[in-house]
């Protein structure tokens, strides 16, 4: 899972990016 396209828990979603990327958006 790095990019998902379709996200509905917008929160969620900064929370794994944050994970999965340090400071990409």
């Amino acid at each position: 899972m790095t990019a998902p396209t379709v996200v509905t828990d917008r929160d969620d979603f900064r929370a794994t990016a944050a994970v999965a990327s340090p400071g990409a958006r």
